[in-house]
């Protein structure tokens, strides 16, 4: 994926703060529950950080593997986790995307937030595959994400069409996002052989979080 949010790195939480109040943040922070102790993580696209003091509260070890392909996203978070109290907590920042994970790196928890939206479907499809290559058996998939649900009256659809439009111009035009339409998550899992076990929503719906379980794979 070509695109980079190097350029918005500086104000993007602030934005995000702006337009969608706490409601991403929450989405987020929804999720964490569903990491066990002593999990090996793979946050992909993690940003800032700014979801890391929120998994230190956990307080449990984990071993989170910290992919985010902005060079300045990452600086912000590898500040943002110098900052944090010694704790359980082992992070291991990288720069890069699901393509440049190891064959051989599995892990407990994958967590997808606001990442999976930022590719074209003939471009996400085989990512998720690669994704899914990395999941121990047993294990969690946590994505949130924008959604709009088409059994929502027309004008609660309206303005969350309009937004998301809003969204992909300006993001587009400064990260050079390959796509201008939301991809349509739940086909795209129902791919993969994982159980949907987990569902809420923010921002009068068009913010959900879900949690899919993969109980057996081949390794």
């Amino acid at each position: 994926m070509n695109a980079s949010f190097d350029r918005v790195s500086w104000f993007y939480d602030p934005l995000a703060r702006l337009v969608f109040g706490s409601a991403i943040r929450q989405s987020q922070v929804a999720l964490l529950s569903f990491v066990p102790a002593d999990a090996s993580v793979l946050l992909v696209g993690g940003g800032t950080g700014w979801l890391l003091p929120d998994i230190v509260t956990l307080q449990i070890p984990l071993q989170i593997t910290y992919l985010e392909l902005s060079s300045r996203m990452l600086t912000r978070a590898r500040k943002t986790c110098a900052g944090l109290p010694a704790n359980q907590l082992q992070v291991t920042f990288r720069q890069g995307t699901e393509a440049d994970l190891r064959a051989d790196e599995k892990f407990n928890v994958i967590f997808t937030p606001f990442v999976l939206d930022l590719y074209p479907e003939n471009l996400l499809i085989p990512m998720m595959q690669r994704l899914y290559q990395h999941l121990k058996p047993n294990s969690y998939w946590l994505v949130a994400d924008f959604f709009i649900d088409q059994t929502r009256s027309r004008k609660e659809q309206w303005w969350q069409h309009n937004l998301t439009q809003a969204m992909y111009t300006f993001f587009g035009k400064l990260c050079n996002l390959q796509t201008h339409t939301l991809p349509h998550l739940d086909n795209l899992f129902q791919r993969l052989p994982g159980q949907l076990m987990y569902t809420k929503y923010f921002y009068s719906g068009f913010i959900r979080s879900q949690v899919y379980h993969f109980s057996f794979k081949d390794i």
